[in-house]
């Protein structure tokens, strides 16, 4: 019979004894410092004694029924204490003279205790009051461990000479009993005589419904932990409230009254490292996260019924919350960057937030408003809100404020409407409107508390818990005042979670209290709600869920075979299709129920749906891949035989090459009709590439950690792309320009191919061969759609449906093709920008107040670049924009040039003249090539040299292929050889960056690594390159790892500049032509201050500015535009009359009208700063953790030099360096 079960919280349980008149066990646990009673059969547990103050290694114990006494002995507070058998009147018998206590026992009969040291080696007696205590005389102590009595003998076990001895109590008659027991513990004598007495729990158990504990007075009728005894209905009830208090592996309840040490849970295990805890007061259960084990799981309050809800596809789940109305469980995790919801049982999960969300941790609902808030840790710590179904999402409060930093803990007070949070590491209580309105800080703790994890509130006081300083501090909810120590632990970890178990904190009411969903109920505010499904399709009455219309097709064998996306449940919608040769890959076009797949014996068959129409199209090569482009009517094939990307008809007619160049194995392969992309897998490059449909405009996506990138999909609905790696067993995702890349599930046995449609992924997998499902972003509810593993490896596979061939199912995929943010307007995508940015060409955006030329492109911070700068695969812009997808997926090279398949434009005339202009060999593809004539050497690129500059150590060829094989050459002074080729090449051209040996050998690591730069040089820390050392710190990535840019640019070393330069402050050298242009050539805005442009003179054609010198076309004075900087440029005093403001603008003293909610915003809207006078506004000091900005506006210290914009002047990143590459945002609905 056990005793115990899961979760009952067995650590080291040392000592046990029975009160065999009352039918209970009792027992110590030095580890979870308790001591605990249950009847004999296992049954009410419930913890007697747990408080550090009363226990701290408990480890013998006995018991004396008759009188109503419990005895045990105390290995960390070196004491025997004594208490009844309920737990209460407790009494320090000794506290002196003692150490290691491990066996203890009553003498009934001339009631006494003995007990045994093992650290003194001595066996000692007391009265039961802890008086008249003696040590028994015996010999040979080694280390004495359990002792009992009998008939007027001790009876004790050795340790070390492994037996048991008998003594009189008097030490008399001694003797060894038995010998070489190794491992001997405690002894007990097996003998009716030995349980004597009785009390009232012998008769019906004392008329109580659980357990009797006789107290020598009375019968106290007890109810195992987290139930009380109803002297009226003799019933135990479950207890109203109380606090839960859980540390990384376990949980205990602890009573709000400080006085009543009462436990009122029992002890529960059943986690190894606990993140997070909620509870569901109607199902008297508790449900957590393990971080260690990547579960959420659920136990009963009694500590019973222990079950793993969610097992998979978690990652870091560190927040929790229990949707009490909808009977739901909604949850964060750090690893997958997921909030998800699921219904109790953790069937239907579904993941409602995905985007932008960097380390979520702590999470809470109000479900009678249908609101959901959770914390994130990530670069930009804040505090957040949403609706319980996602939408409506809003920051509250983020760390630029500096009343957060870590928000770990949140909780919400039901009857005030606020919302509290905890910091780990400022270690504050904070408070603020549901709105994020009125934020104040309770309690700043400093270093008295450390780590605030977690935090409830309970009727007045709030109740925070500090991991590191292992304290739970109760506060005053309203001014934070009456501040104390709740509870403490002594050893052992602090608390992660802390929650009030109240029923009173889980209300009935709200707007899914009567729900009708059959999955999922998600609400949306007070009143109303929306079913999901998580297992498929919404039906028409917006209730129930209806398997999809959406179908399964994978190749097996020589067969095209076809699932249900439920699997094999189902019969499936169509007959195998069967061919003569293996199937490999395979795609369709849904408008004409077709089905392409290829076949090992190189050729490509046609077939609709229903098996009808079955045609043969010959090729000469094994198709590894097939996307059909159902818009134009084209099959995309990869060829990684010939490494090439092909295209032809549907009906095998017209193969031509898409890509021929730069390939090494391509596999997959995924065309996007929709926005005119071409993506694809190379096993051989270990990429993932794309490009125009056109074959133009080539970009890496992923370069590294991929290695057998066999299977790829691209998902509409979140604009990402998913692939299967084989060598590493893995499933990811990344966004469609290759970044925010995730795992979403490892250590598969071998997955080959992968699609994916709405919410669900589904893999072939070759070891398990097994068709399979789970969700796409958090890998769980996997389920086998195939119900014994397959005869043969499935290959290919596809979800067949016409959602997946709808250019208007997201208006807004790949972002809309917006640089910024993409919203929805009536079904149709629109570009808009955040604020602080233009609209330009109508998804474009770029800084305010950018002024180019028309032969100038315009960079998303404002730089002016060349045209023929854009996708040249340089960052000119020193933000990358000019190379950004949603630019370069538009970049058309003028008629006069010549546009590569990297989007770089040359000349026509370098078009097939034997040099790689491209840099991509595009150039020089599909090029005729003369026929070399005798005498002639014949060059790796078709061009014909005199046979006498071979081995002449000069590149003739111009693609080195005349200086291979060479024998080896003497460079003159001052040149260096290559190391494969007969090359001789200048010194300073080693290390500079370039291939100039055509082998990049002059660029090695080994060689550059030992390269010493001259005194006017820089080396770059990972190449080893030498660059000129005026190059440091000029916002430009020079060194391509951009050590020149790093965090030391304030000190860097000073340059002579040149004549006809001008020095910058930051050590820069600039033009002479670049100062006071208006344009922030120097980096450091020095080339622009009145102290160096306020002598400037213009020229007769230019408008000299008033406040900023800057010298503008005349033709810019009175055009509407601040041209200036100053608004100068058009002001009444120039001639310039501006019509009148409306309602909602501000006259600037200038004539400017400008939004009335810009006046007094510390930004100088107005350019000449009269929306700004001090006789208008009044502004508050900036706090001493607070940088102040030059318009005088307050933002977090640690916002100076993050490479964001945080001041509106820009003071804060003033010799920050570059900034870093706009990333798009995620799309949002309008109605």
């Amino acid at each position: 019979m056990n005793i115990s079960f899961p979760g009952s919280g067995l650590l080291s349980p040392d000592g046990i004894a029975v009160d065999w008149v009352a039918k209970n066990i009792y027992w110590t646990d030095s580890g979870a410092d308790v001591i605990t009673v249950a009847r004999t059969d296992g049954r009410f547990h419930r913890t007697l004694l747990f408080k550090s103050t009363q226990l701290h290694q408990p480890r013998g114990i006995a018991l004396y029924p008759s009188k109503g006494y419990m005895f045990w002995s105390d290995w960390g507070l070196k004491t025997i204490q004594r208490a009844s058998l309920n737990g209460k009147n407790i009494k320090v018998l000794i506290n002196e003279s003692l150490n290691f206590v491990n066996g203890l026992t009553v003498d009934y009969k001339n009631d006494r205790i003995y007990w045994v040291d093992a650290a003194f080696d001595k066996i000692e007696s007391s009265t039961l009051d802890g008086n008249d205590r003696k040590m028994v005389q015996v010999d040979g102590l080694k280390h004495p461990f359990g002792i009992t009595i009998f008939n007027g003998d001790l009876y004790w076990t050795d340790w070390i000479a492994r037996s048991i001895s008998k003594a009189g109590i008097d030490g008399q008659n001694q003797q060894v009993l038995k010998t070489e027991l190794p491992g001997i513990m405690d002894v007990c004598v097996f003998d009716n005589s030995r349980q004597k007495g009785s009390n009232p729990c012998a008769t019906n158990n004392g008329n109580c419904p659980e357990l009797c504990l006789w107290t020598g007075t009375n019968v106290d009728c007890a109810c195992r932990s987290g139930f009380i005894f109803n002297a009226e209905t003799r019933k135990c009830e479950q207890n109203a409230q109380f606090l839960v208090y859980a540390t990384f592996n376990q949980f205990r309840g602890i009573s709000f009254d400080p006085d009543d040490s009462a436990a009122h849970l029992p002890y529960i295990s059943v986690t190894v490292l606990c993140y997070a805890v909620d509870f569901h007061y109607a199902g008297s259960a508790i449900y957590f996260t393990d971080d260690t084990k990547d579960v959420i799981g659920r136990v009963n309050t009694d500590g019973s019924g222990l079950e793993y809800v969610i097992t998979h596809g978690l990652m870091r789940p560190h927040g929790i919350a229990v949707d009490w109305v909808g009977g739901q469980l909604y949850w964060t995790d750090m690893g997958t960057k997921l909030i998800e919801v699921s219904r109790l049982n953790g069937s239907y999960r579904l993941p409602l937030i995905s985007s932008d969300l960097v380390k979520p941790r702590a999470i809470v609902l109000y479900p009678s408003k249908g609101l959901m808030f959770w914390s994130d840790w990530g670069n930009i710590p804040k505090i957040e809100r949403a609706y319980m179904d996602g939408g409506a999402r809003k920051a509250l409060i983020s760390n630029k404020t500096g009343l957060i930093y870590w928000p770990n803990g949140l909780t919400i007070d039901y009857q005030t409407d606020l919302l509290y949070w905890i910091d780990g590491k400022l270690n504050v209580v904070g408070r603020m409107g549901l709105n994020g309105e009125n934020p104040r800080i309770l309690l700043n703790s400093g270093s008295a508390y450390r780590v605030g994890y977690s935090l409830t509130i309970s009727g007045d006081y709030i109740y925070a818990a500090f991991a590191q300083s292992k304290n739970v501090i109760r506060l005053d909810k309203t001014s934070g005042n009456d501040e104390k120590i709740f509870y403490s632990t002594r050893n052992g970890r602090g608390s992660t979670s802390v929650f009030a178990y109240d029923k009173n904190k889980q209300p009935e009411g709200g707007a899914c209290a009567n729900h009708e969903c059959e999955q999922l109920c998600l609400p949306y505010n007070e009143t109303q709600y929306r079913c999901a499904c998580a297992e498929g399709e919404l039906s028409k009455d917006e209730k129930h869920c209806h398997d999809s219309s959406a179908f399964l097709a994978y190749a097996f064998g020589k067969d095209i075979r076809f699932l249900h996306l439920r699997g094999t449940l189902r019969q499936a919608p169509y007959q195998p299709i069967t061919s003569a040769s293996p199937t490999v890959a395979l795609d369709f076009d849904f408008e004409e129920k077709l089905i392409f797949f290829s076949l090992l014996s190189k050729s490509i068959m046609r077939v609709h749906f229903n098996g009808s129409g079955l045609t043969e199209m010959s090729i000469n090569f094994v198709a590894d891949g097939i996307s059909v482009d159902w818009m134009s009517k084209h099959v995309y094939l990869t060829d990684a035989i010939n490494d090439r990307i092909r295209r032809m008809d549907y009906n095998g007619s017209n193969m031509v090459n898409v890509i021929s160049f730069g390939m090494s194995e391509p596999r997959a392969i995924v065309v996007m009709p929709c926005d005119g992309m071409l993506y694809w897998t190379d096993w051989g490059a270990h990429s993932i590439e794309a490009a125009n449909m056109s074959g133009v405009n080539r970009r890496k996506l992923i370069t590294t950690g991929v290695f057998w990138p066999n299977g790829l999909t691209i998902d509409t609905v979140e604009s990402r792309m998913f692939w299967v790696d084989a060598k590493i067993d893995r499933i990811e995702s990344a966004d469609l320009d290759g970044s925010n890349r995730r795992v979403v599930l490892d250590r598969l046995p071998h997955p080959f191919a992968i699609s994916v449609f709405g919410s669900t992924m589904f893999w072939t997998d070759w070891s398990s061969r097994k068709v399979t499902r789970a969700n796409k972003l958090s890998g769980g509810s996997q389920k086998s759609l195939t119900r014994q593993p397959l005869t043969i490896k499935p290959m290919d596979i596809h979800v067949i449906s016409s959602q997946r061939q709808n250019c208007s199912s997201n208006p807004c995929f790949n972002n809309g093709g917006c640089s910024q943010i993409c919203a929805v307007v009536k079904g149709v995508s629109e570009c808009r920008c955040r604020p602080g940015y233009d609209l330009r060409d109508g998804y474009w955006c770029v800084r305010e107040n950018s002024n180019c030329s028309e032969n100038q492109f315009t960079c998303a911070n404002g730089k002016c670049i060349s045209r023929s700068f854009v996708c040249d695969t340089d960052d000119d812009c020193s933000d990358k924009s000019d190379e950004m997808s949603v630019v370069c997926a538009r970049h058309v090279c003028p008629r006069s040039s010549f546009q590569c398949s990297n989007g770089k434009c040359i000349a026509k005339r370098w078009r097939c003249d034997f040099d790689d202009d491209c840099h991509d060999n595009s150039d020089e593809e599909g090029c005729e090539r003369p026929t070399c004539r005798k005498g002639q050497f014949a060059c790796n690129n078709g061009r014909c040299i005199n046979e006498a500059f071979k081995c002449d150590a000069d590149n003739d060829c111009r693609d080195f292929s005349d200086e291979i094989g060479c024998p080896p050459v003497t460079c003159p002074l001052g040149r260096k050889p290559c190391s494969n080729n007969s090359m001789c090449i200048r010194e300073s051209w080693i290390c500079d960056g370039d291939d100039d040996c055509g082998d990049n050998s002059d660029e090695s690591d080994s060689r550059c690594s030992n390269t010493t730069c001259d005194v006017k040089e820089m080396k770059c820390a990972s190449t080893g390159r030498c660059i000129p050392i005026r190059w440091r710190c000029d916002g430009d990535d020079d060194c391509g790892d951009r050590s020149d840019e790093d965090g030391n640019c304030t000190t860097a070393p000073k340059v002579t500049c040149k004549q006809e330069e001008f020095s910058c402050k930051n050590g820069n050298c600039v033009s002479q032509t670049f100062l006071c242009d208006g344009d922030n050539d120097c980096g450091d805005n020095s080339d622009e201050t009145l102290s160096n442009c306020s002598t400037r003179t213009c020229g007769v054609l230019e408008f000299k500015c008033y406040n900023t010198s800057r010298c503008i076309p005349r033709t810019y004075v009175c055009d509407g535009d601040n041209d200036c900087g100053d608004a100068s440029d058009e002001h009444p005093d120039e001639g310039c009359h501006h019509p009148p403001c409306d309602e909602t603008e501000f006259r600037c003293d200038n004539g400017i009208c400008i939004r009335k909610t810009w006046q007094c915003d510390r930004a100088n809207d107005c350019g000449d700063g009269s929306d700004e006078g001090t006789d208008r506004c009044t502004y508050d000091t900036c706090r001493s953790n607070e940088f102040t900005c030059g318009n005088g506006h307050c933002i977090s210290s640690q916002y100076k030099c993050d490479n964001d914009r945080d001041c509106l002047d820009g003071s804060d990143e003033e010799g920050c360096g570059a900034t870093t590459t706009p990333r798009p945002c995620r799309p949002f609905y309008d109605e």
